[in-house]
């Protein structure tokens, strides 16, 4: 299996949901090896990538942001980057014209739209993996955690519970994605992003959420959801949880095998997950997956780990 990228660039409009800003995203073919990088083009072009990669989270709060520390930052990247992951591109440039990655509805299937439309190419480089090779868990407090744990069928599945402890009559809701990225574009990547009402103002004032609306949420107040045309699932919450879960967790520098389950997780958690097992050089290794005759596949060593760098960096 090769590395991906797309076929011609693609670009689209949208507002920033915690700037409220007016931003350009635009997505750019890259030569192999490259990764995912951010391009801020409002900044000048010695400061303004920053690559898609764990080390370079400095905010989880509501989303998870990414910083080069010269000054250019980019938000909520995870949505583009779930779409990014579902497609199996490994190579190509986000330049967005501003702080934040635009909501657009809120969900993951306008970026895979976006590709589909630009089209995708196989390039002359092997794909390559972060096999997990031993369990790693994180925990918050008493009732947060995530698991990552070794799995010999070339996916990253996620196994997904909240609950929030009850609040605004929220019942508990349980999601279990098997790894297949057409299952995934079909069954998570329209669930969109959602919140407390509640909690909204609060956020406003802390500078969140100024553009969050029923446009691009789903509403909690009293036990009732407030959607425009109503919940896209029953358990559209939970389906969007691991939409984000996939989206952080291709902050790797490379798709994952391996099985999560997490139980009331968030961006936090997810990137606490992905620094605990890239962090021990013993949790994991870096693995080509290729095809057999009988149709299967196989997981043997990287004949050559020229895109470790993308893994390995350290904050």
């Amino acid at each position: 299996m090769n590395q991906k990228t797309l076929k011609t660039p693609v670009s689209c409009k949208g507002v920033g949901v915690h700037s409220a800003s007016p931003i350009t995203l635009e997505i750019l073919p890259a030569e192999p090896h490259t990764g995912i990088v951010f391009e801020r083009s409002d900044l000048p072009a010695d400061m303004n990538k920053i690559p898609a990669n764990w080390s370079f989270v400095t905010d989880t709060k509501m989303c998870t942001k990414i910083d080069n520390g010269r000054g250019a930052s980019v938000s909520t990247v995870e949505h583009v980057m779930a779409g990014l992951a579902a497609c199996e591109i490994d190579n190509c440039i986000i330049r967005v014209s501003g702080p934040e990655v635009p909501i657009m509805d809120g969900s993951a299937a306008p970026f895979i739209f976006l590709v589909e439309c630009a089209g995708i190419t196989e390039q002359e480089a092997p794909r390559q993996y972060v096999r997990v090779t031993k369990p790693v868990k994180v925990e918050v407090g008493e009732n947060r955690w995530a698991t990552l744990k070794p799995s010999e069928d070339g996916r990253l599945s996620i196994d997904f519970f909240c609950d929030f402890a009850g609040r605004e009559n929220f019942e508990p809701q349980r999601a279990q994605f098997n790894g297949e990225m057409n299952q995934f574009k079909v069954e998570y990547s329209t669930a969109r992003t959602f919140g407390f009402v509640s909690d909204l103002r609060k956020l406003q004032e802390l500078g969140l959420a100024k553009a969050s609306s029923l446009e691009n949420s789903v509403g909690l107040e009293n036990g009732t959801f407030l959607t425009k045309n109503g919940l896209r699932f029953t358990d559209e919450c939970v389906r969007h949880k691991v939409l984000d879960c996939l989206g952080d967790m291709y902050m790797g520098g490379m798709p994952i095998i391996g099985q999560i389950e997490t139980h009331n997780g968030g961006h936090h958690l997810n990137y606490l997950l992905l620094k605990a097992l890239l962090c021990d050089k013993e949790a994991y290794e870096i693995v080509q997956v290729q095809e057999v005759e009988s149709g299967g596949t196989m997981i043997c060593p990287a004949e050559s780990v020229t895109s470790e760098s993308r893994v390995l960096r350290s904050n």
